[in-house]
């Protein structure tokens, strides 16, 4: 009886040991397999000075980011027409040192068909992120679906039908609308070379139908630090309401013109800027300031924030 207990025991011992080895298989395979798939890299080589960015999303436009040096100027299309804006310079540096980064890249599949990738991709909504310096496009990327836990990204570039995945907090930045990228600042701060009250020199205001007078104090301080709601391509406006001039101690001039307006989303204010940059500009800065043709919007709040300090 002692014998066929002993034997049992070995018996159960051995198919637990086997169990265990399995179980440690089960782990250490897959992670080995995985881990062969997994590199490190950046999507922009930090040897590179970029100075201009293209985003294209087909469902919402294309955008293109442009370095003038002392700030970034924005030009977006919508099939139709050009718009030309004001950066948030800050936006865009975070965006090229977050493309710069050394990153985990996982290799999930070298396609054979565009039947296989249209299950990384999402319809037309794929955005294609080209990175420039010198004028030579030096990294194009194309960002398709999440994944299922939404924690990666799946990617992958012209040259191969190799499909990758990422973190998706690149995702962020993966915009080609106007809203996202424009400084929104009343007075562009990059662009105006961080122009406050202190640096006004003149400022000047017509009511419509009224007299052309000079702006309180209160005023000049307080209109630097006042901001827009975002860039409208789509309204309808009534007859100017205000109109304010802003001179600085270096030569440039800034003209607001005020509208009441109707659009999509309700009624509000929107203004026009007009720049006419001092000598200290390079032609090329002046060649972008002088074409820009945003119209910004407006709360009614902010709105009668500016006619109280006026009146």
């Amino acid at each position: 009886m002692k014998n066929i207990e002993n034997k049992l025991l070995i018996v159960l011992s051995g198919t637990l040991l086997a169990l265990l080895i399995i179980f440690g298989i089960s782990f250490i395979s897959p992670y080995n397999n995985s881990k062969k798939n997994i590199f490190t890299t950046a999507l922009v080589n930090k040897k590179y000075n970029i100075n201009k960015i293209n985003i294209n999303i087909k469902s919402t436009g294309d955008l293109t980011l442009y370095n003038y040096v002392d700030f970034w100027g924005g030009e977006y299309f919508d099939g139709n027409n050009y718009f030309y804006f004001p950066v948030d310079n800050v936006k865009v540096n975070e965006f090229i040192n977050k493309s710069q980064e050394i990153i985990s890249l996982e290799k999930i599949l070298d396609a054979k068909s565009n039947e296989q990738m249209a299950k990384y991709s999402v319809d037309n909504n794929i955005a294609r992120v080209s990175f420039y310096s010198d004028d030579s496009c030096v990294s194009s990327v194309n960002f398709g679906a999440l994944n299922q836990t939404m924690d990666k990204v799946f990617l992958w570039t012209d040259k191969n039908m190799t499909v990758y995945a990422m973190d998706s907090n690149i995702i962020y930045y993966l915009d080609s609308g106007m809203k996202f990228w424009t400084d929104q600042n009343i007075i562009p701060q990059a662009i105006s070379k961080n122009l406050d009250y202190s640096s006004i020199q003149n400022f000047t205001y017509e009511f419509a139908g009224k007299e052309l007078l000079n702006a309180k104090p209160e005023a000049v301080e307080k209109f630097p630090s006042l901001r827009f709601s975002e860039i409208l391509t789509s309204f309808e406006n009534a007859e100017k309401s205000l109109e304010i001039k802003i001179f600085d101690g270096n030569g440039t001039s800034y003209k607001y013109n005020f509208y009441p307006a109707v659009t999509e989303n309700g009624d509000c204010y929107i203004f026009d800027l007009e720049i006419s940059p001092s000598m200290l500009y390079s032609e090329q800065q002046k060649e972008f300031i002088k074409k820009m043709n945003y119209c910004g919007s407006l709360s009614q709040w902010t709105y009668n924030t500016i006619t109280k300090l006026l009146q």
